[in-house]
């Protein structure tokens, strides 16, 4: 078997205050007219003033309002652990000294849009049509029940860092039959096998055997003890209808 490695840089444009070398963005963040747009680096706005795309330069100004870059990517994947501080931080109302205005600021508005959020409860968020599994387990243990979600009813399901998604039925359906099941009920044979297909972009998994695979991700993620710990947990469901009208029940 040939092993063949390939590194790629990211499409990146200078950004630059006069001669001043400010950082690098990705290039999809002047998709489109750029010129005044204004966008974030180094912790505050700039706006630009102008952009040579041949040398991939642009040239920006000092401003106080709010800007924005953008980048492609899923962004990483977060541990268990991370995620439930982030599910902590995000359910007390304190502030750390060594925060700035800025970041206070910021987390009022987090705390404000995550208010449904508990700390030892999951979340059936309803948004109009859409339902969404807030369980703040990483994306590692969130893809393993979406995959389980996928084998036990036959049910596309996704996930990122904090959540699961699927249709709205789709989802109360997988509670109830993972419910029934309960965390005791699922073994290796129900969780690691229903990700394989997922943890394929292993570098050179065809060179593992298939047990190997199955260790190598129990070790490096706790996935059984995780995937149990998130049905464990009760679950609020919660009827969102706009600022101050979340209607709220538990299960």
């Amino acid at each position: 078997m040939e092993i063949c490695s390939v590194f790629t840089s990211p499409p990146l444009y200078a950004v630059k205050h006069g001669r001043n070398l400010i950082g690098h963005v990705h290039e999809i963040t002047f998709a489109g007219s750029a010129e005044n747009r204004v966008i974030l680096l180094g912790g505050r706005g700039w706006s630009v003033s102008h952009i040579d795309r041949d040398k991939k330069v642009a040239s920006v100004e000092p401003t106080k309002e709010k800007g924005r870059s953008r980048w492609l990517g899923v962004g990483p994947y977060l541990s268990f652990t991370f995620c439930q501080a982030i599910k902590h931080i995000l359910s007390e109302v304190g502030t750390s000294r060594s925060w700035s205005k800025r970041a206070v600021d910021k987390m009022d508005d987090l705390r404000e849009e995550y208010k449904w959020n508990e700390v030892n409860r999951t979340t059936f968020l309803r948004r109009k049509n859409s339902l969404r599994w807030w369980t703040f387990a990483g994306k590692i243990t969130n893809l393993h029940i979406a995959a389980i979600i996928n084998t036990k009813l036959g049910k596309a399901a996704y996930a990122d860092n904090l959540s699961i998604w699927t249709d709205v039925s789709a989802l109360i359906e997988a509670q109830r039959t993972l419910s029934r099941i309960g965390p005791d009920g699922l073994n290796n044979e129900d969780i690691i096998p229903a990700f394989l297909k997922t943890i394929l972009h292993y570098k050179f998994h065809e060179c593992l055997t298939l047990n190997a695979i199955q260790l190598i991700a129990q070790k490096r993620f706790h996935i059984i003890d995780h995937v149990k710990d998130v049905l464990r947990m009760p679950i609020n469901i919660v009827d969102d209808i706009g600022p101050d009208n979340s209607n709220q029940k538990k299960l």
